[in-house]
């Protein structure tokens, strides 16, 4: 995924946790949903990258 798809998906799990509340609590759990996934993916890339470096040591 891109950075730009991610931080869409940041924005609209914000959004949901915050306004819907106001219109249904189902959107204020999907929102919190949407925030999860797109955390849980953050650290699966992290992860990776870490990962990675870690497979060429320089010495």
């Amino acid at each position: 995924m891109t950075n730009r798809r991610l931080l869409t998906l940041l924005l609209a799990g914000c959004v949901l946790y915050v306004f819907g509340p106001y219109f249904s609590d189902h959107l204020m759990i999907a929102g919190m949903g949407l925030l999860i996934v797109v955390v849980l993916i953050l650290c699966a890339a992290i992860g990776q990258k870490l990962r990675r470096t870690n497979d060429h040591p320089t010495t």
